[in-house]
């Protein structure tokens, strides 16, 4: 009888220490992990040392590499990862991100910015009791331009778990929806400020032959791409902005590629990233571009914002508007020029 009892005992204790991960030490360039960012420029690839290498280039959610797992209601667990990084300035990692569509529940243990040692980061969790189907679990997201060494990632069960209390819905976040006035502001008459460039990932003075001017109400951006890594040229429109849902515009490309992106600074100093940068595949073109946020909640993983008052909430009016362009992909180097004419922005049917 007491033999049976100390083996159920093991059996219990291995079951509960056993890791959960396939391949938590990302062998064979990340074997049995999903690439949720294949779309959003994500590149995995086995690195030096072990673990595998994740990088991106250009502004916006890269996601990362995720495993979809059946976890216990009521388990506690342990969730690790370890690794280093290169960020760009404007860019950032979420780390030991927990996600459940079907129930609705999420965590995510920090959110970092700037270059990063080599550390583990470990974080307790308890499922809810209402949990339904599998867990999404992402070691780390990627926003930005990131380069990254993901050496390994752990998961196990170590015992019961705490209910969490519900929030009362009088606690949530109020929302409030951002109200673009209907109105056009012309901004072809507006000089261009803090021109600068990012080459190979570094904020640098503009590098030879690269230039932002305005010349009979257009704005002609030379960009002189130097590097294999992410080069990019931006300046800013210092303006107050009562209205920016959307912006009309002529582009003409000299070289037809890269992408034009845009940063939005509100009212109280807050960067907003426009989440889809606008593909420059044709050589000239008269256009409208959304620049609207989708989400109106005050947060969410998936936006990039950074500074000010982190609120997390476009507040008008704008204080300033950043144009760029980047490379596409990541690798291309060379010169050319994008000439914007008859920039304007607000809101109109």
């Amino acid at each position: 009888m007491l033999r049976c009892v100390f083996v159920i005992v093991l059996c219990f204790l291995a079951v509960q220490g056993a890791e959960l991960f396939k391949n938590p030490g990302f062998d064979n360039g990340g074997k049995d992990w999903d690439n949720w960012g294949k779309r959003n420029g994500l590149h995995v690839e086995a690195a030096e040392g072990g673990g595998v290498r994740l990088w991106a280039d250009g502004p916006g959610l890269h996601q990362g590499l995720a495993q979809s797992i059946a976890l216990t209601p009521g388990k506690k667990y342990r969730y690790s990862c370890t690794f280093s990084a290169k960020l760009a300035p404007e860019a950032k990692l979420s780390v030991l991100s927990v996600y459940s569509g079907a129930s609705k529940w999420n965590k995510t243990y920090r959110s970092l910015a700037g270059n990063q040692e080599e550390d583990t980061h470990t974080m307790e969790f308890s499922v809810p009791s209402t949990l339904q189907g599998n867990v999404l679990l992402r070691p780390l997201i990627l926003f930005g331009a990131c380069d990254v060494h993901l050496k390994q990632a752990s998961l196990e069960e170590i015992g019961a778990g705490v209910e969490e209390k519900k929030k009362e819905v009088s606690k949530m976040p109020v929302v409030v929806p951002v109200v673009h006035p209907k109105m056009t502001i012309d901004l072809s008459g507006e000089e261009p400020q803090n021109i600068r460039a990012h080459i190979a990932e570094k904020p640098l003075p503009l590098p030879e032959g690269a230039s932002v001017t305005r010349k009979d109400g257009a704005f002609v951006i030379n960009y002189n791409f130097t590097t294999e890594k992410h080069d990019a040229v931006m300046f800013d429109i210092v303006k107050e902005l009562p209205s920016a849902a959307k912006v009309s515009m002529e582009i003409e490309c000299s070289n037809p590629g890269h992408r034009l992106f845009f940063v939005l600074v509100d009212a109280n100093g807050e960067s907003h990233l426009v989440q889809k940068p606008l593909e420059l595949t044709f050589q000239k073109k008269k256009l409208v571009y959304t620049l609207a946020l989708v989400k109106e909640v005050p947060y969410s993983i998936y936006d990039s914002i950074w500074g000010g008052d982190k609120n997390q909430h476009l507040d008008l009016p704008l204080r300033s508007i950043t144009i760029g362009i980047d490379d596409v992909p990541d690798t291309a180097t060379g010169k050319g020029t994008v000439t914007i004419r008859n920039l304007k922005i607000g809101n109109w049917k």
